[in-house]
């Protein structure tokens, strides 16, 4: 059974749930209903340095003092084919934005496989999936929420945009 330690904060955005795996960052939870048991992995809370390291490099971001983060991730809870997707969405600079269809062309794959592997990535934020927008320009979707994305791209230059839809999340924890 694999361990995996977690720890809460309050930020901008407001209640973070970040987790790391003996090998890094492995998920941030964005608001509240963060359930500590998952099906194969043992989830204790934990303040150790990895995790207090995470939490304070997302505040210093969220703050507007950052535009990068040096933390070491774990992809394990995403599909092959999202890790591969996730590689190169860490790829597009802060304050810069990309498509679904953009990045499907750089992957050789449909904007609809993008949005499924952008819409389970388990470390937003770090991994910026709030730069990916509809090919029209319009908001596009996040799972933690329309709110959120708004907040996190004004944070990094960008005017409001419009449109967008609900998030449909993906059970990472049971």
């Amino acid at each position: 059974m694999a361990r995996l330690r977690y720890s809460k904060m309050q930020s901008t955005l407001g209640e973070l749930t970040v987790a790391a795996s003996p090998s890094g960052i492995c998920m941030i939870w964005m608001g509240v209903g963060f359930k500590p048991s998952a099906p194969g992995f043992d989830l204790v809370e934990s303040e150790d340095e990895l995790l207090r390291g995470a939490k304070e490099a997302l505040d210093t971001y969220l703050q507007g003092r950052a535009r990068t983060f040096d933390l070491p991730l774990d992809l394990g809870l995403a599909t092959s084919f999202s890790r591969r997707i996730l590689k190169l969405l860490m790829e597009v600079p802060y304050g810069e934005l990309t498509s679904y269809g953009a990045l499907a062309a750089a992957a050789g794959t449909s904007a609809r496989a993008v949005g499924g592997a952008v819409g389970s990535n388990p470390i937003p934020i770090v991994i910026p999936c709030h730069r990916v927008v509809a090919a029209d320009g319009s908001l596009g979707g996040f799972s933690g929420g329309l709110d959120r994305k708004r907040a996190l791209l004004a944070l990094e230059g960008h005017e409001p945009l419009s449109g967008g839809w609900a998030p449909r999340r993906r059970k990472v924890w049971a």
